[in-house]
């Protein structure tokens, strides 16, 4: 497929999960909009791989299960999804790093991470039923799409309309841009980004 994709799910609410994703990831989701999609032609992964309208993350409910992706921000810091299970109970995470060929599935529960294979990086935790008949060190995407539609949840780049998407502001408003500053002026830039503790390129 070619490309590079995050996907997750977590046993909330679609609320629920939101409001968890702007706490935990404010330094990247302060200030972004949300807009409810209730139709559109596009796939969960078309409406945020390249970034073409400044859509950041799209969320989407899935039987019990609420899912969001991203293919840009690498929320997947291990830490940050261990905290998003405390607040939300189990936290799912598919990796498709498909230029990469890297290739990930993790599970957390509670404040713990109960699983993490990799086909490049060492595995942690207890092997888990979903994983049955795979052999982690040669996972490729479509095993890791298979451990997810193991645990009930659609193809990973089908997604489940309505969508809400997470949207850049700049890119959102529809009013005129601000004026670009004057020399005397220091040009804003964005704070550092933690590096996640996975690498796929």
């Amino acid at each position: 497929m070619g490309v590079t994709a995050f996907f997750y799910a977590a046993t909330a609410k679609i609320d629920q999960v939101e409001t968890a994703l702007r706490k935990r990831y404010a330094d990247m989701l302060t200030g972004v909009l949300a807009e409810d999609r209730k139709r559109t032609e596009q796939s969960a992964l078309e409406q945020i791989y390249k970034n073409s309208d400044g859509a950041l993350v799209v969320l989407w409910q899935d039987g019990p299960y609420t899912c969001w992706a991203e293919s840009e921000l690498l929320l997947a810091d291990d830490d940050q999804l261990v905290a998003l299970s405390i607040e939300l109970g189990t936290v799912l995470f598919a990796m498709i790093g498909d230029h990469g060929g890297s290739y990930a599935f993790g599970m957390f529960r509670d404040g713990e991470g109960l699983r993490w294979i990799q086909n490049d990086w060492e595995l942690s935790g207890a092997p888990i039923p979903e994983e049955d008949g795979i052999d982690a060190a040669t996972l490729t995407g479509d095993n890791v799409e298979l451990i997810w539609q193991r645990f009930g949840l659609r193809p990973l780049f089908e997604g489940i309309a309505p969508f809400r998407v997470l949207i850049a502001p700049r890119s959102a408003e529809t009013t005129a841009a601000p004026p670009a500053p004057t020399p005397a002026e220091p040009t804003p830039t964005e704070p550092p980004r933690r590096k996640p503790w996975w690498k796929f390129w």
